[in-house]
């Protein structure tokens, strides 16, 4: 991925039940897990590598690599749905 730094669109709510929800700029929400929030609420003005080393220090047994296509899969899919620039 490129070394540009995103910027989060929309907003993230917690539902009663505990589930989480970002709502796009245009009151569309997106229901996530609580990684896809984390990774959405960490990454507004992160290069993508230094978002990688942000949530890799989070998960201490997990090997960078790993946390790295984990971070890169859920990084497209908010840029597909607009929710990251």
């Amino acid at each position: 991925m490129a070394e540009e730094r995103f910027k989060k669109k929309g907003v993230v709510t917690q539902a009663e039940d505990g589930s989480f929800v970002i709502v796009d700029d245009e009151k569309k929400g997106y229901n996530v897990d609580a990684i896809v929030a984390v990774v959405w609420l960490k990454a507004d003005n992160k290069t993508f590598a230094e978002l990688v080393d942000d949530i890799a220090g989070y998960v201490k047994n997990v090997e960078r690599k790993v946390v790295k296509e984990g971070v890169e899969t859920i990084v497209t899919d908010l840029k597909k749905v607009k929710l990251l620039e």
